[in-house]
């Protein structure tokens, strides 16, 4: 029996039994790789895929190589940012995804050059990287916005997650991103506070788990509510609600009762409304 026909004969017969097969890193391909030039960097963007270790990032002068690595370790999210330091440099590269060790087949070349820019180009530079922090680098669950690249990747924090709507709105409006993918993202963001995020009173804690919304203590006597960082978090709620309230493709009923009703108003002790008011 021929090895092709053997593994093939396997795949069916586990689709039939209804088996989950095993993920490998041949199943892994990279997609959607994307490379943007900036002053003395280059920003690589991709597909993330579920289940794996991670990505290796291979880079070459040429589109012929040879390709090195310059990955110092596994990245654990679906952007690289390559730091060159120098102006008028192009750079070809291509990104595998690693499970158990092995890598899978590279995916397609991509490539970019870097150049120096206006303090106008600069300017929108810093924007579009402060709203990716917010965008690509949210917890993949819920979307909230993780405390930073140092800490645990679970940790998510409900004043950055505040400061990450505010963020996505500029992101529509300096065309970052579309009105309806950033309507979706949100929607998943209040969603996952209203429905998972343990409360206190109707207050956030400082820190949450993203997958689960359970408290993360933030220190030994900051395990509750954490008015700071929910004054925050309902500033960018205010914010997102306003936005979002207009007829048209984003329509109110999406975005605007969960802002309006349970989620921003639930805080019933006085003590928290007058705090949040100030």
């Amino acid at each position: 029996m021929k090895k092709s026909f053997f593994v093939k004969f396997v795949v069916v017969l586990a689709l039939a039994l209804n088996i989950a097969l095993p993920l490998s890193a041949a199943d892994t391909l990279i997609e959607g790789l994307v490379a943007v030039g900036h002053d003395c960097r280059i920003d690589l963007t991709w597909n993330p895929v579920t289940g794996v270790g991670g990505y290796n990032i291979y880079r070459a002068d040429s589109v012929a190589g040879p390709f090195t690595k310059i990955s110092t370790s596994l990245d654990d999210i679906a952007v690289h940012s390559d730091f060159l330091g120098t102006n008028g440099s192009t750079k070809y590269y291509y990104v595998v995804s690693v499970i158990g060790g092995i890598e899978s087949s590279p995916s397609e070349v991509v490539s970019a050059a870097t150049y120096a820019m206006t303090d106008d180009q600069l300017l929108t530079e810093v924007q579009e990287t402060t709203f990716g922090y917010f965008w690509d680098f949210a917890h993949p669950v819920s979307r909230l916005s993780r405390e930073g690249l140092t800490h645990w990747s679970e940790i998510c924090t409900s004043g950055g997650t505040g400061m990450g709507m505010m963020t996505i709105v500029v992101g529509v409006e300096r065309g970052f991103v579309t009105r309806t993918a950033a309507a979706e993202r949100l929607l998943t963001m209040v969603s996952f506070l209203e429905d998972n995020v343990t409360r206190y009173h109707g207050a956030w804690p400082h820190w949450f788990h993203g997958s689960t919304g359970e408290t993360i203590p933030f220190s030994t006597n900051d395990n509750g509510a954490d008015l700071v960082e929910t004054s925050y978090l309902i500033e960018g709620m205010l914010i997102v609600r306003q936005y979002f309230d207009g007829a048209d493709a984003c329509p109110p009923e999406k975005l605007g009762p969960p802002c309006r009703k349970r989620t921003y108003l639930n805080l019933p002790h006085a003590t928290h409304c007058i705090i949040l008011a100030a």
